[in-house]
């Protein structure tokens, strides 16, 4: 098992360049022609070429997450822990990753910590798990909506928040996803992913002492959401509980604290919000 572990960086890193170099060509090609070059599109040939290059850039982000998977599972990622204020480091980010959404007339809510809070961390890698619930995030939610991302101190660790909204996931879903290969709704504009982004994030957090855990769609009541004894609690007027589905140490989906849903009704019934995904990190 050991032996096949470390073929496995070996095998992503020849398949990543015989399956980039095409796609990147691919890609580069239909650039040209949407700078008008060949002649000029027709509005329906111009929404033809755009789904290509978006879906070449799908298949891209699929085949650097498998190649960073199996070098960071096979423990040769390298890292350069350093102790990060990660406020600033995520409102950087932020002010960086700002255009996708954008682009996609989707809003950027932010929440970042009043006082500088701080954690010995890889920023490269920590950045890397963020981005991608960040575009996992922004896939899921239609255009008119928002991504709402909000950094907090818990103690012993610092919790980054990342709550779409999209239709967002059942149970069942939020249980597929964290074992990667699943493809959760990315809207009407098509696939928001494969999982196996999640999973590279799970497996980033767990390397800095955390986890990465999945909210799902709920009813959500006037109370908002809070956090009470480690669990996630979204609070209102009534509800039942339903679990957080989580990866930790383990690597596969499995309860954590419950999530209280907040139908005014109490029976969690009612309108659909987006999932929250919550990524946890160890200050030290």
């Amino acid at each position: 098992m050991t032996e096949m572990s470390m073929a496995r960086p070996s095998f992503f890193r020849k398949a990543y360049h015989n399956m980039r170099n095409p796609l990147v060509a691919v890609k580069g090609y239909a650039a040209l022609m949407l700078d008008g070059c060949g002649g000029d599109l027709s509005d329906e040939h111009r929404e033809w070429v755009e789904d290509m290059r978006r879906n070449c850039d799908h298949l891209l982000d699929i085949i650097n997450a498998l190649s960073e998977l199996a070098y960071l599972e096979a423990g040769l990622t390298a890292e350069s822990r350093e102790e990060l204020d990660v406020g600033e480091a995520l409102q950087a980010f932020l002010d960086d990753f700002a255009p996708l959404p954008e682009e996609r007339g989707v809003r950027l809510e932010r929440t970042l910590p009043e006082e500088r809070l701080t954690a010995f961390v890889d920023r490269h890698l920590l950045l890397r798990a963020l981005a991608v619930v960040m575009r996992n995030a922004v896939a899921a939610t239609p255009p008119g909506g928002a991504v709402h991302v909000s950094c907090a101190d818990e103690g012993a660790r610092v919790r980054f928040s990342i709550r779409d909204e999209g239709q967002g996931l059942t149970q069942e879903e939020c249980a597929a996803l964290l074992q990667g290969f699943h493809q959760g709704d990315g809207g009407e504009d098509g696939p928001s992913g494969t999982g196996v982004g999640m999973v590279l994030a799970a497996r980033i957090a767990e390397r800095f002492g955390g986890a990465v855990t999945v909210e799902p769609a709920s009813s959500r009541g006037a109370g908002g959401s809070g956090q009470a004894g480690g669990s996630v609690m979204s609070e209102g007027a009534g509800g039942s509980a339903e679990p957080v589905m989580s990866v930790g140490a383990g690597g596969s989906g499995q309860a954590g604290g419950p999530v209280m849903s907040a139908g005014a009704g109490g029976s969690g019934q009612g309108t659909r919000a987006g999932a929250t995904v919550h990524l946890t990190i160890a200050k030290k």
